[in-house]
């Protein structure tokens, strides 16, 4: 079995089970952990976050 067919498969599948599917196939996904940088911006944004130094996306792009 290749990828096109488990495409196919997962394109038949009803939207409400998406959620249960999600949930089986990520098992077989190793999880990398995120990159020095990436943890950096994760708590940067964290702690923008606290501080109440963030804006909408209408603030942004209006």
């Amino acid at each position: 079995m290749g990828k096109e067919a488990l495409i196919e498969l997962i394109d038949n599948v009803d939207e409400q089970e998406y959620d249960i599917l999600f949930k089986i196939i990520s098992k077989f996904v190793k999880e990398v952990p995120p990159m020095p940088d990436e943890v950096k911006a994760i708590m940067q944004g964290e702690q923008e976050y606290r501080n109440g130094e963030i804006y909408s996306h209408d603030e942004v792009w209006v």
